[in-house]
């Protein structure tokens, strides 16, 4: 059989061929500009036109049945395609990372639009979904930075996991009364509008407030920069405002008991917070990369949470672990850690004192709080976790007291400024990999 060749940037393929399968030996594969797959193929095998970089027209014919998973990933170059009605499967991550798309219109026979399919298509702006699809599966429009319009059909029962994540053009959603199964973290925080079809009987927009929340457990799955959380909510899901940088205000109410991981994480406008004495959970990084928030109150009755002396910051009542904190946290005394990540991304914190009760601060700690200069450790620390002020890039200075034990690994790495340390005799395990990255540090023993 002839072989593939590539002749001025064309793609011949050989008569006869009913699967295209473009092997990675091709030579000059990377020079492919085009490609016009001709009447007969039935199949683009997976992985056909992967990484063909300068890729920018395929004419696929009406005898295509099949284009198998990444058959066009990270064709960046890719700007001109039409996927003819014949096509009715579409394989995962079939055009990841294809950022010069625009447009796209997808054939009537799809029912599923697979998992990543469309992942980092950074500049596609407009997808036609039609009728007869019944799922968009998990990160399918990962990504899709420029977004801008998308229309959910009648046919839709379920959307992924992560489907419309990071689509940060796209300003509105409407979900049809088919869905019935909505995955975590499905839409992105900058939606302005969500409105949920009138006889959905599992998610609803209750009073108008601008989120979707499941009807039977009163879980809040997704809000925006212009959402509200109605008082009968119980638990706001992963991720539920994820990115809504507009968002300035939220009132949680009293019946809400449980906030989920990086519920409103990089909400970088929000201000302040309350958490009522209903909430008895709180999930990691729930307020990671909330770089505006200076006012933090745990209501006084709350039996597991407490901010006390307005010390600012979110405070386990039982350990004394300082859970959570902002920019303008003071410490209070009687706190005896400071738990993981507890100011990590904190990128306003200028300075922080950490007080003698203190004896542990916590794995990434104040990781990437590019903004601290000023770090006063008191004695009574004997563990400094893992990476607890690493690329702390403004820091060019630091004491470690006398007590200190231990000192793990990349606990100041990508600290580009540091230029002082004091370690003390006290240490009894200084990680290897402790100061990686800390080019200009002098270590005074």
């Amino acid at each position: 059989m002839e072989e593939y060749k590539v002749i001025d940037g064309e793609l011949i393929i050989p008569f006869g061929v009913t699967s295209v399968e473009v092997h990675h030996s091709l030579e000059n594969r990377s020079e492919i500009k085009k490609v016009i797959i001709p009447e007969g193929v039935t199949e683009i095998a997976e992985y056909a036109f992967f990484d063909c970089e300068k890729l920018e027209r395929v004419v696929i014919p009406t005898t295509v049945k099949s284009i198998g998973a990444r058959a066009f990933g990270a064709c960046k170059a890719l700007t001109e395609l039409v996927i003819p009605s014949s096509v009715n499967n579409i394989g995962e991550s079939a055009f990841e990372c294809c950022e010069a798309l625009k447009e796209l219109i997808l054939p009537e026979a799809i029912k599923e639009i697979s998992v990543g399919v469309f992942t980092e298509c950074l500049g596609l702006t407009k997808i036609v979904i039609p009728e007869g699809v019944e799922e968009i599966a998990d990160v399918a429009f990962l990504g899709c930075e420029s977004l801008e319009n998308v229309f959910i059909p009648s046919s839709v029962v379920r959307i992924g996991s992560l489907a419309f994540q990071g689509c940060f053009s796209l300003k509105e959603i409407f979900i049809p009364k088919s869905v019935t199964d909505i995955g975590e973290g499905a839409f992105s925080g900058y939606l302005d509008k969500i409105i949920i079809e009138e006889g959905n009987a599992i998610y609803d927009s209750r009073e108008g407030c601008n989120a979707i929340i499941e009807s039977s457990t009163n879980t809040l799955l997704c809000g925006g920069n212009s959402s509200f959380i109605p008082e009968g909510v119980t638990y706001i899901a992963p991720k539920a405002f994820v990115g809504c940088g507009e968002l300035t205000e939220l009132v949680i109410p009293s019946s809400v008991k449980t906030i989920g991981e990086s519920a409103f994480a990089g909400c970088e406008s929000l201000r302040e917070i309350v958490i009522p004495s209903s909430v008895v959970n709180l999930g990691s990084f729930v307020f990671d990369y909330c770089t505006a928030l200076e006012s933090i109150e745990v209501e006084g009755d709350n039996p597991i949470y407490d901010s006390r002396e307005g010390c600012n910051a979110i405070v386990e009542t039982a350990t004394n672990k300082l859970i959570y904190g902002c920019k303008s946290t003071v410490i209070p005394n009687g706190i005896t850690e400071i738990g993981e990540i507890a100011f990590s991304n904190c990128s306003d914190l200028v300075k922080i004192e950490i007080p003698s009760s203190v004896n542990k601060i916590g794995q990434g700690a104040f990781a990437n709080c590019t903004s601290l200069t000023e770090v006063v450790i008191s004695e009574g620390v004997t563990e400094i976790e893992d990476s607890a002020f690493s690329d702390c890039s403004a820091l060019t200075e630091i004491i470690i007291p006398k007590g200190v034990l231990k000192i793990g690994a990349c606990v100041f790495s990508g600290c580009t400024t540091l230029t002082e340390i004091q370690i003390p005799s006290t240490i009894t395990k200084l990680d290897a990999w402790a100061f990686e990255g800390c080019d200009a540090l002098i270590i005074q023993l």
